[in-house]
């Protein structure tokens, strides 16, 4: 574990009590709330006492609080079954797609687990119903566990979860179902040896000091890391999300991602909003922190009334929070509260922006001490692309800046525009163009257009700060590939139709709305001629759609006749070994990749530009290898080593045929498998058909990012059917 890797700062007050808005109050005590996109309000009530008429419910605007989703999942008893029924809810989450969340431990008056009774439950709020119910066995959840809070993952599809009856983190894929109990009895899951004194008095149960394991959660902007801490400590750790999801990294490893940020004093709720702030409830204090991305805790806000702030929720500009007293047991005489308060930063001119940006390339081009660079950068929530390396924290960043320190004598930023906007949260869009000019050590010269995007968030202090930074290169039209640079400088997913009429109408139709990034031009399974395909890539290209073409053999001689045309991707068939992927490189790629040879072609424009083209053209030229043969399933580690290729494509189809198996197999998923795991260890992207958007982004958890849609006739046969369905 890494131990106070960051100092915290506390700083003065910077807002009272007047900023607060009581917007509700209730006799029976509730721990967490939830505020959707549209401004609902929705509360829980844990079971800690005999009577809970009401687990979750939902805020009217007249006070009252509505059970919700119905009656009957607030009707549990004891003797009842506990699956469809609330038992002990202590938590509420709305993500960032607007589905509600509710976490049940099921453990009434933490007097043991109820069997069978812990759960996750998933809402749409746009139908009121539960959709998905996620539980937990004795083996993630202990007798005596209480599962706290929860954050989730909306892209990577994992939800993670605090244990404060018996300290640990809880993680769950969403996908698969599976459950993971990690950190178990850590130090930093586990309460420290402390005594907390909230108003004026020791808060102590039959004289002792009460044991609160890890407890208050948060999951930082860029989702790449989990902050956390026990209610019965002091101390804010974090971990890479990263880390978390690898399900078969070792003990020792996932200690040693532990970080200790510092002290912040005892707290219950943690949450960030989209600017990189991390809010904690100061339980001591009767206040509310805001841990800024410069790694300032600041009183935010410190009144009487704010006594026991439990959980919160960020939503538009506002943080809500309850108020539980528990400290007060039954003694309790002024109502719970729910408060919200204001928390939108006041924002500068869009010149005094463009001037931050200016200073921030002054820094580079000085070869600035790294000192200078941090107060410009969020601690708390950073991602940057840059050219080949990713970063995801402070950390990243000053090894860069080391290992760039040392190897570039100079550099020069021309910058040539700045473009300012503000997003919804408030945040400085900025996007700036400019040519990087540099000289290495060794003297070496280098030089390219670029684009760089910013987002920038407000901070109060000096200088706002960074929080994601994405490099890339500027290439003229013909030379770049849209769909390379998404994968590969984005990590985004990127979806294409697939043809195969030989009919420029079926691309400029498909191309509406100007949802696809390319197009798969089907010239195996097809009689399209050379002539036909080349049409359909011009097609493609005036529809700013990047053509890629599927042929039929590996061979040379005939796949020269279609990277001719101007195809920005060839896909080849039945690869089964690493000379096949090879033979696949020097088709495709020039020396010194492969062995390409020069030829008159649409694609360098009949050698009237070959030079530009040469020099680009294995940077767009998209290589990808049909994974579908049961000898690349067992020479995949030999074909992962060949260089060249950008991307695997699973045709699970011809997989499961070759392989004499039913698509739905035990042995064709264990293939499938295999190929993940084999492309994630050498980094290569995968693609695979996709029936629906929202089986593509479950995929990307598998490291897939290409995607086709369903094909030209697909589509036209499910118009028709679509027309005549009843509802």
């Amino acid at each position: 574990m890494k131990k106070f890797v960051l100092i915290l700062l506390f700083v003065s007050c910077i807002a009272q009590e007047k900023v607060l808005k009581e917007i509700a109050n209730s006799k029976r005590q509730w721990t967490g709330i939830a505020v959707s996109q549209g401004g609902r309000i929705f509360v829980n009530y844990p079971r800690w006492g005999e009577k809970t008429p009401v687990s979750v419910g939902e805020l009217q605007s007249d006070g009252r609080v509505v059970p919700f989703p119905d009656k009957n999942w607030n009707g549990w008893n004891r003797g009842m079954s506990p699956r469809d029924r609330f038992v002990c809810v202590q938590s509420v989450y709305v993500d960032d797609q607007n589905f509600l969340w509710i976490l049940d431990p099921a453990n009434p008056q933490f007097a043991g687990v109820i069997k069978n009774g812990p759960k996750l439950l998933k809402v749409d709020l746009s139908s009121n119903k539960v959709i998905k119910i996620y539980t937990f066995d004795e083996k993630v959840v202990k007798p005596n566990s209480y599962l706290n809070d929860v954050r989730v993952d909306t892209l990577r599809q994992y939800a993670y979860m605090t244990d404060s009856g018996d300290g640990a983190i809880i993680v769950l894929n969403l996908k698969t179902n599976a459950t993971r109990r990690l950190l178990d009895n850590h130090p930093s899951t586990n309460a420290e040896d402390v005594v907390l004194t909230i108003e004026g008095k020791k808060w102590l149960i039959d004289g002792k000091a009460p044991q609160i394991h890890s407890d208050g959660i948060a999951l930082s902007p860029n989702r790449e890391y989990l902050y956390y801490q026990a209610l019965s400590g002091k101390s804010l750790y974090r971990i890479r999300t990263r880390v978390l999801r690898e399900e078969d990294i070792s003990r020792e490893m996932l200690y040693k991602n532990v970080q200790i940020l510092g002290k912040t004093g005892a707290a219950d709720g943690l949450a960030f909003d989209p600017h990189g702030n991390l809010y904690i409830s100061s339980l001591e204090n009767n206040a509310i922190l805001r841990l800024n991305p410069g790694l300032k805790v600041q009183y935010l806000a410190q009144h009487e009334s704010i006594c026991w702030p439990d959980s919160f929720a960020v939503r538009n500009g506002y943080l809500y929070f309850t108020t539980a007293q528990i400290h007060l047991g039954n003694n309790v005489v002024n109502p719970y509260r729910i408060f919200r308060m204001p928390i939108r930063p006041k924002l500068r001119s869009k010149n005094e922006i463009i001037s931050f940006i200016y200073y921030w390339f002054s820094l580079l081009d000085n070869n600035a001490d790294i000192k200078k660079f941090l107060p410009l950068l969020s601690q708390t929530s950073l991602y940057m692309q840059l050219p080949d390396v990713q970063l995801y924290s402070i950390f990243d960043f000053q090894r860069w800046h080391s290992l760039v320190s040392q190897q570039i004598k100079k550099a020069t930023h021309n910058i040539e525009s700045v473009k300012v906007e503000i997003d919804r949260d408030g945040n400085y869009v900025v996007k700036v163009k400019l040519e990087w000019q540099g000289k290495t050590k060794d003297n070496e010269e280098m030089k390219f257009q670029a684009e760089q995007n910013f987002v920038i968030t407000e901070t109060g202090e000096e200088y706002p700060r960074i929080l994601r930074c994405v490099v890339k290169e500027r290439k003229s039209t013909t030379m770049s590939n849209k769909v390379k640079e998404k994968i590969s400088l984005l990590k985004k997913p990127v979806f294409g139709g697939f043809v195969t009429i030989a009919d420029a109408k079926v691309i400029e139709n498909m191309a509406h709305g100007n949802l696809l990034d390319f197009f798969w031009i089907e010239a195996e399974h097809t009689e399209m001629s050379a002539k036909e395909v080349q049409d359909l890539v011009r097609a493609a290209e005036n529809e700013n759609a990047v053509p890629i073409v599927r042929i039929a053999t590996n061979n040379v001689a005939h796949i020269k006749k279609y990277i001719g045309s101007g195809a920005k991707g060839i896909v080849i068939p039945s690869i089964k070994n690493a000379s096949d992927a090879k033979r696949a490189v020097d088709a495709t790629k020039y020396p010194p990749v492969g062995k390409r040879p020069v030829g008159v072609e649409r694609g360098n424009r009949y050698l009237g530009n070959f030079r530009e083209y040469f020099a680009e053209a294995n940077g767009v030229m998209l290589t990808i290898l049909m994974i579908e043969t049961p000898e690349a399933i067992e020479n995949l580690e030999q074909i992962a080593q060949v260089p060249g290729v950008d991307l695997w494509h699973m045709g699970p189809f011809d997989l499961s045929v070759s392989m004499g198996v039913p698509i739905d197999s035990p042995q064709l998923k264990a293939a499938i498998r295999k190929v993940e795991i084999v492309a994630r260890k050498y980094n290569i992207p995968l693609g695979s058909y996709a029936a629906n958007l929202k089986t593509a982004i479950q995929k990307t958890q598998q490291g897939y990012y290409f995607f086709t849609i369903p094909g030209d006739m697909q589509l036209l046969q499910q118009g028709v059917r679509d027309y005549f369905k009843v509802d």
